[in-house]
C-alpha cells in the first residue's frame, strides 16, 4: 500500500524559513555594532563586528564563551565586564555601561534580555564604539581649559561687551587690575568713541594723563553679537609718541590677537548649542530604539559640556562682578514640588526614593529665581549621585522667625569631617574615592556658594562619613513690602533646564 502526501507547502516554508534566516543573518553582519547571543556564559552567535571591535585575529576565532571575550577587554575593566554579563541576574531592563578593549577603544554595551521559548533566557549584547564621540568631547572640554588659561595670562587687558545690553560679559585678570587705575566710565566712552566712528580693528594711542597712554583695539564680530575689546596701559608719553612707527606691526598682531578670540568665542559656545540642536532634530526622526540610545547619549554628553561651559561662565562673571540678578517673587513651595516631580525619573532609574515636606502650604520669597534653582538641583544632583541603592532623600522647606530654610538631607556616603570645609572650594571634589562613584568635575558646590553668596543666602553642610549629608540654604526672613501675593509670578521649570545639571548623573 502506498501512500502519497502532498508536501509541497511544507517544502516551500521550510526554503521561505532557511531565506529568511539569510537574510537576517546579512543584516546583523552589515550593522555597524558588534552583536552577541548569550546564555549566560555560552555564546550562540556573534557577528563579524565584534573581532574587529577586540581586534581578534582568525588564529582565535574559536569564541565560544564570554569570559574569551574578556580576555580582550582591558584589565581594570575586565572584572566589571565579568560580573555585569556572566554573574549578573537576568533583568527584564535594558542594562547599558562602557567598557575598554586592551586596545583602548571605549565601546557602549547595551544588554538586553531575549526570551526565546519558555526554558531558555537569551541575552542580546550589542557593542558600540564611542571612541571618537568620546575623544571629540575631551577635546572641546581640553580646548575651553586652554583658551582660558590663555586669557587670563595675556599681557593685554580683553573685554567681551554684549551689543545688545553693552555689559561686559568677560574680563581678564589685566583689565581688572586696570580698573583700579582708571575708572570704568572712562573705559566704557573711549570704547564708545571708537564704536561711533566705526574704528574697528585699528590701534588708537589715547592719552590718559601727562604720563601714561593707553592703545585700544575694537573689534565688531557681528555674527556673535559682540564687542572685543584689546586694551594696554602705556607708562611713558614719550614711549607712546616713539612707538608711533611700529602702529603697523602691532595692527598685524592684533589682529591676529582678534581672530583667535573670534575663535574662542566661535568655538566653545556656538558648535555645542548647534550639536544640541541636530541631536534633537535626530531624536524626532527616528523610530530605531537603537539609534535612539546612541541619540540619547550623545545629547547627555552634550548636556554635561554645556553645563561645564556654564558654570565656568557663571564663576567668571561673579569673578568679574558682571553678574546680573533678576528678583521676582514667587512660591517656594511650587518650586520644589516642581523640582522633585522634575527629579523623579533620576531618583527611580537610581532605586531611591525621594520626600518633599513643608511647613506652609505658600512660601513666598522675592529672589533670582533661576539661580535658586541652580542651587537647589546642584545639591540634589549631588545626593543623587552619592546616595546608596534604595536610599531615601528628604527635600523640606521651613518658615521660621528669622530664616527660611531649604533642608536636602540623604543617608549616602557622606563627607569625611576632616574635607567638610573644603567642600565648597574652586574645582574640588572631596576625595578620588567619590569620583569613582559619580562623575563631575567638582565644581558643583562651587557654584552653589557663590550663587547663594551674591543673593545673600547662607549654605551650610552637616555630614557623617558612611551616615549621609545634609545641606542647608538658609533665607533671610525679612518683611518685604514686595513679598504680596499680587506680585507673585508662577515659575516654570524647564525640563531641559534640569536635564542639563543633571547631565553628570549616569543612569545604569
Amino acid at each position: 500500500m502506498f501512500i502519497f502526501n502532498n508536501v509541497t507547502n511544507i517544502h516551500n516554508k521550510k526554503l521561505e524559513i532557511k531565506h529568511n534566516k539569510e537574510n537576517y543573518k546579512k543584516l546583523v553582519e552589515a550593522l555597524d555594532d558588534g552583536i552577541v547571543i548569550a546564555d549566560k556564559n555560552d555564546i550562540y552567535y556573534m557577528n563579524k563586528k565584534i573581532k574587529e571591535f577586540l581586534n581578534i585575529n582568525d588564529k582565535n576565532k574559536d569564541i565560544f564563551k564570554i569570559e574569551d571575550l574578556a580576555n580582550y577587554i582591558k584589565s581594570s575593566y575586565k572584572n566589571e565586564f565579568v560580573k555585569n554579563i556572566i554573574t549578573a541576574h537576568f533583568n527584564e531592563e535594558s542594562k547599558i555601561w562602557v567598557t575598554k578593549t586592551i586596545q583602548n577603544k571605549k565601546l557602549k554595551v547595551i544588554e538586553n534580555k531575549l526570551t526565546i521559548d519558555k526554558v531558555k533566557n537569551i541575552k542580546m549584547i550589542m557593542f558600540s564604539d564611542i571612541t571618537e564621540n568620546q575623544n571629540l568631547l575631551d577635546d572641546i572640554v581640553e580646548s575651553e581649559k586652554i583658551y582660558r588659561v590663555l586669557l587670563e595670562s595675556l599681557p593685554d587687558g580683553i573685554v567681551i561687551i554684549d551689543k545688545k545690553s553693552n555689559k561686559h560679559i568677560y574680563k581678564n585678570k589685566y583689565i581688572i587690575e586696570v580698573f583700579k587705575k582708571i575708572k570704568t566710565e572712562k573705559f566704557n566712552n573711549m570704547v564708545n568713541d571708537c564704536i561711533e566712528s566705526e574704528d574697528f580693528d585699528t590701534v588708537n594711542i589715547i592719552n590718559l594723563n601727562e604720563k601714561e597712554s593707553s592703545s585700544i583695539v575694537v573689534s565688531n564680530i557681528a555674527e556673535q553679537n559682540i564687542y572685543i575689546v584689546i586694551f594696554k596701559m602705556i607708562r611713558e608719553n614719550n614711549k607712546a609718541n616713539n612707538q608711533r612707527s611700529s602702529l603697523e606691526k602691532i595692527q598685524q598682531n592684533e589682529a591676529f590677537k582678534t581672530q583667535f578670540y573670534k575663535d574662542v568665542v566661535d568655538k566653545i559656545q556656538e558648535p555645542v548649542n548647534e550639536m544640541i540642536r541636530e541631536n534633537k532634530f535626530m531624536d524626532s526622526q527616528t523610530n530605531s530604539s537603537i539609534i535612539d540610545s546612541h541619540i540619547c547619549l550623545v545629547r547627555q554628553n552634550l548636556y554635561r559640556l554645556k553645563k561645564v561651559l556654564d558654570n565656568i561662565n557663571n564663576i567668571m562673571d561673579i569673578e568679574n562682578y558682571s553678574y546680573d540678578l533678576d528678583y521676582t517673587v514667587f512660591d517656594l513651595v511650587q518650586l520644589l514640588k516642581q523640582i522633585v516631580n522634575l527629579s523623579k525619573y533620576y531618583i527611580d532609574r537610581k532605586n531611591l526614593s525621594i520626600n518633599l515636606e513643608f511647613s506652609d502650604d505658600e512660601i513666598l520669597v522675592y529672589l533670582d529665581s533661576v539661580k535658586l534653582q541652580k542651587i537647589i538641583l546642584n545639591l540634589l544632583s549631588n545626593a543623587i549621585k552619592f546616595s546608596k541603592k534604595n536610599g531615601t532623600i528628604k527635600v523640606s522647606v521651613e518658615k521660621k522667625l528669622d530664616f527660611i530654610v531649604i533642608n536636602i538631607k540623604d543617608n549616602g556616603i557622606g563627607i569625611p569631617k576632616d574635607k567638610v570645609d573644603f567642600i565648597f572650594g574652586s574645582f574640588n571634589q572631596i576625595d578620588k574615592s567619590l569620583t569613582r562613584l559619580a562623575e563631575g568635575m567638582g565644581m558643583g558646590l562651587c557654584i552653589a556658594k557663590k550663587l547663594a553668596d551674591i543673593q545673600g543666602l547662607y549654605l551650610n553642610v552637616e555630614s557623617e562619613e558612611n551616615k549621609g549629608s545634609q545641606f542647608k540654604i538658609l533665607i533671610k526672613n525679612t518683611k518685604n513690602s514686595f513679598l504680596d501675593v499680587k506680585y507673585k509670578k508662577d515659575i516654570h521649570i524647564s525640563k531641559e533646564f534640569v536635564d542639563i545639571q543633571f547631565s553628570d548623573i549616569y543612569l545604569n
